[in-house]
């Protein structure tokens, strides 16, 4: 009787054995998943959602959205059509619409294209800019871009500065591809 119980209890250890291992192989799995997804940021499923539409309400109650264009370390471009672009600071954003999943075959975010980058490239074509920060909104053309400041002619001929870190979107208009 002992040799029929045998088979059945090698049986029964082999089928535990093997639940085991598929118990211990998904657990590993799941804490490769979230040890991968846990460094994934923001920028990067940016990244992976150019080209799609997206719509970002931002920590001051606005909502904007368009056709993701572009992303920084600082900024996303959204094309929100007729020439129009809107570049809305990442920190002044509190939920994303429409975001991608990232992955690490998308590219790189490209750390040096902060705010001066972009309002370089409007004061030098002359594109005009409506910026705002807190609860100030003004529209002009950037004519000097500092370290840590940004410089516009405004439409009464009078400059005025914000400071860069505090920006929290700029509408611009003219702007041709970089």
């Amino acid at each position: 009787m002992s040799d029929a119980l045998d088979p059945a209890i090698s049986r029964m250890l082999a089928d535990l054995s093997d639940r085991l291992a598929t118990i211990e192989g998904a657990q590993v799995e799941g804490e490769l998943v979230e040890a991968e997804r846990s460094a994934i940021g923001i920028a990067d499923r940016l990244v992976s959602s150019v080209g799609h539409p997206l719509q970002l309400s931002l920590a001051s109650g606005e909502r904007v959205q368009g056709l993701l264009a572009d992303v920084s370390a600082t900024w996303v471009r959204l094309d929100i059509g007729a020439h129009r672009d809107i570049f809305v600071a990442i920190a002044a954003i509190a939920s994303y619409k429409g975001l991608g999943r990232a992955s690490r075959a998308h590219r790189e975010v490209d750390m040096r294209r902060g705010w001066g980058h972009i309002l370089r490239r409007c004061g030098a074509q002359g594109a005009r800019v409506t910026m705002s920060s807190g609860h100030q909104e003004v529209g002009g053309r950037v004519v000097g871009v500092g370290k840590d400041y940004v410089d516009v002619r405004l439409d009464d001929d009078a400059i005025a500065t914000f400071v860069l870190y505090l920006i929290e979107r700029v509408y611009v208009t003219g702007l041709a591809a970089d």
